[in-house]
């Protein structure tokens, strides 16, 4: 019985810190949008800066994204946006970055 207590208690307390876990990869990933957009409007600027970000997001791990969105995201900085381009350089982000409609824009 005091068994089955403590693996209820401790499924419960794992799943309030998975929860948790959650909201940060979430909020990270949202701040993190703009930075993405921003480096590949200038870094693409023949490719939808929206979809292009979303080939980029895709590729990047939650510890990736977490660690992007806990720096300073309120602007631009170069190792931010070397960062990104290194994750839009990725075999999968460059295959989705191709299949993507030219906007006209180079």
């Amino acid at each position: 019985m005091l068994r089955n207590i403590a693996l209820l208690m401790m499924a419960t307390l794992l799943s309030g810190c998975a929860a948790a876990g959650v909201v940060i990869y979430d909020g990270s990933k949202k701040s993190n949008r703009p930075l993405v957009v921003q480096t590949m409007a200038e870094a693409r600027p023949d490719l939808p800066s929206e979809a292009a970000a979303d080939c980029v997001i895709k590729v990047m791990t939650i510890r990736e994204t977490i660690a992007l969105g806990t720096s300073d995201t309120t602007r631009l900085t170069s190792a931010a946006r070397q960062t990104i381009l290194g994750y839009a350089a990725r075999e999968k982000a460059v295959a989705c970055l191709a299949s993507l409609p030219k906007t006209g824009a180079a």
